[in-house]
């Protein structure tokens, strides 16, 4: 699959009006047109008080998703002349060919509405309509955090969209503590149990936990990994997206070496002030009961307790088994669609491609 094709497949920007708020909304399309912006955008981010933010950096934003195979949009809206609000979307590719399904993600330690906070009600909906106003945009996923429902409910009645959306927990927040023991304190027995004892065991094995990996050690092990991990990806996306992480100011990587030399686990991710993002993580698949996941994120407790870190933001949110150490807080899932034959194509293509517990399946 040729994942280079989103960042040189671009269209003009388009301006459509929005008159119900007197406003004009301009869509990016694909790397070249976000970046040519970029210098407006990052000036948005730093008046709304968003700019360390790193989910709402443009250079970021083109970087993962082209390394992903996405095609990045930007939706602007501006009063005037000037810019008030910027949502960003990423659109699905199949076969490198655009699908007209896009999604922004947001409420899971990662932010895509580029606004001030008491506007975000009053400028997502506008921002929702001038994205509909062009036609090769079919769905829409919107995930914000709950105070968005207020924006969903504006929308309601445009019969131009079909919208439904639904509220769901989500755990991402990883609150620590002065030490190891007190952060593991609220947790349930199984769960202390469990991140000591791979820890442990994967010491006791050999394991080298390593906290400081360079450059070169970070582009061995997502190598090493890429055909072995949990969840693979080509090895090109791979290395885009690894760049783009060694690029953020304030990345950091941590590494677990089997007593072999080999590579078992690897998590990378940015720190801002007391807290730090983690945005991959990727372990190596194995018949022994060794769980090189926990015993890397139990690692990650002890190096950021150590440097006084006071929460750790999962982005995207964590998985199942590590969700009883992390703080729940609510999300909403709108789906926006354009009513007509070629949406309920998408529905069903998308149905079959996207796992069982996404929301798009379940509507």
């Amino acid at each position: 699959m040729n994942h280079a094709s989103p960042l040189v497949e671009m269209r003009d920007v388009e301006r459509t009006p929005t008159p119900a708020l007197s406003m004009s909304c301009t869509i990016l399309r694909g790397g070249p047109s976000i970046l040519a912006a970029s210098g407006a955008l990052n000036s948005l981010r730093t008046c709304t008080g968003q700019q360390d933010e790193v989910t709402t950096d443009p250079e970021w934003f083109v970087g993962i998703n082209i390394a992903s195979g996405k095609i990045p949009w930007v939706v602007e809206l501006f009063g005037g002349h000037q810019l008030v609000a910027a949502m960003l979307f990423a659109e699905r590719c199949i076969f490198s060919l655009p699908t007209g399904y896009l999604k922004s993600d947001g409420g899971f330690g990662e932010e895509s509405l580029i606004c001030p906070a008491n506007m975000r009600a009053t400028y997502l909906p506008a921002l929702l309509e001038g994205l509909f106003a062009r036609r090769s945009v079919l769905i829409a996923h919107v995930a914000q955090d709950a105070h968005a429902e207020t924006a969903f409910v504006t929308l309601a009645n445009d019969s131009k969209i079909g919208l439904e959306w639904k509220r769901r927990p989500s755990h991402y927040l990883l609150s620590l503590h002065a030490s190891m023991e007190e952060t593991l304190a609220p947790y349930g027995v199984r769960t202390r149990r469990n991140l000591r004892y791979y820890l442990r065991k994967c010491r006791s094995e050999g394991c080298r936990f390593l906290s400081e990996l360079n450059g070169d050690e970070r582009l061995e092990a997502v190598m090493s990994l890429s055909d072995s991990a949990t969840h693979r990806l080509p090895v090109v996306s791979v290395m885009r997206r690894e760049a783009t992480m060694q690029a953020i100011s304030g990345s950091f990587a941590l590494g677990i070496r089997a007593a072999d030399g080999s590579w078992a686990s690897y998590l990378t991710g940015w720190r801002r002030g007391q807290r730090s993002f983690v945005y991959v993580q990727m372990n190596r698949v194995t018949e022994k009961n060794s769980s090189f996941g926990t015993a890397i994120r139990a690692f990650l407790m002890e190096e950021e307790i150590a440097r006084g870190t006071r929460e750790i933001i999962f982005v995207g949110g964590t998985s199942r088994v590590f969700m009883a150490c992390c703080d729940e807080a609510l999300c909403v899932d709108l789906i926006a669609r354009r009513r007509g034959r070629r949406t309920k194509v998408l529905s069903f293509l998308m149905n079959r491609l996207l796992g069982p517990g996404h929301p798009l399946r379940s509507r």
